[in-house]
């Protein structure tokens, strides 16, 4: 939740995540964000936005049903996107 909701924002440039790193516990990335998802939240792709919307909002469920999320991939994603482009 960490990576999601954060009361300090924190930019691209001073993110203090290292890619570089190899180990995980030592790349930083909890002390970092997914600042793309909200990026994201305006996209194009309806599906994509809508999708990206689900993590503007806290968490407040005690539960989600992640069955409404496995028909999303990668692969499926990138399928939609294409299509929609040749429209």
């Amino acid at each position: 939740m960490v990576l999601v909701h954060r009361d300090t924002p924190i930019s691209e440039v001073e993110d203090p995540y290292d890619p570089s790193e190899l180990s995980p516990f030592l790349s930083r990335a909890l002390d970092s964000s997914v600042w793309e998802l909200a990026s994201q939240t305006a996209h194009f792709h309806a599906p994509t936005a809508t999708l990206a919307r689900v993590f503007a909002e806290p968490f407040s469920k005690p539960q989600y049903a992640l069955e409404d999320f496995l028909d999303h991939s990668y692969a499926t994603v990138s399928e939609a996107l294409r299509t929609y482009a040749e429209r």
